[in-house]
Formats: C-alpha cells, structure tokens, sequence
C-alpha cells in the first residue's frame, strides 16, 4: 500500500501573469494536467487566477517524475514571481512539509495544516 498523504498547493497572481506563467511553460503545464488530471485546476478569483493542485492519499515521493514536475513548476513560478504555497500532510502527526514563497506582501496563506482528533472504534 505504502505512505500517503494528502498535498494541497497553489500558485496565483493576477489573470495575466498566471495567463502568461501558463503559456511560457505549457509544455511542463500539460504534462501536470495529464499526470494530475482533475486533480489539478485552474481557479478564476475576481483579481486573480490560482493554479491549485488538491489530493488526497496520495504516494508523494520526491522520487517520483510527476512529483518533480511539481517541484520544478513551483521553482518556476517563484522565478516569476508568482505566489507559490505547498502543504503536504502525512499519515505520521509529525509529517507536515509547508511552503510559501513569493513576496510576503502578496503571499494570501490560502492553504495551512490543521489537526483533528479522529476517533475509529
């Protein structure tokens, strides 16, 4: 079965530089649609445009060509200046990876882990 965890992440500015960022990396853009499929999406907010990536039970393996991709992506977009955010939640309660980049000024914090206490009998 292996580890899972659930991986939320963003990447947003206004509708023209993600408009742009998308087009000037499509090719690195369809490859995560075609890895991620549903699972990644495009957002269309009143100001801005986010590229979010959500899932759930996931195998996040830095190993892994599609999780790399991700990784490279996010570099890009910094390089860009966009706003990136990453949270990965493992099955571990000490398994929690974070990630905000960009401009502190621009950075939203749309995504941060909670806790919950679960009760299975």
């Amino acid at each position: 079965m292996g580890y899972r965890s659930e991986v939320k992440s963003v990447i947003y500015a206004d509708k023209n530089k993600i408009d742009s960022f998308i087009n000037d990396n499509k090719e690195a853009f369809d490859y995560l649609k075609s890895e991620f499929d549903d699972a990644l999406q495009i957002v269309d907010k009143e100001d801005e445009k986010i590229i979010f990536l959500s899932g759930d039970g996931w195998k996040w393996y830095p190993t892994f060509k599609e999780i790399q991709a991700w990784d490279n992506f996010m570099d890009l977009a910094e390089e860009k200046e966009l706003s990136v955010e990453f949270v990965r939640v493992g099955e571990e309660p000490e398994d929690i990876e974070t990630d905000y980049r960009g401009n502190p000024e621009n950075v939203h914090y749309y995504i941060y882990p909670t806790s919950i206490i679960d009760v299975n009998f």
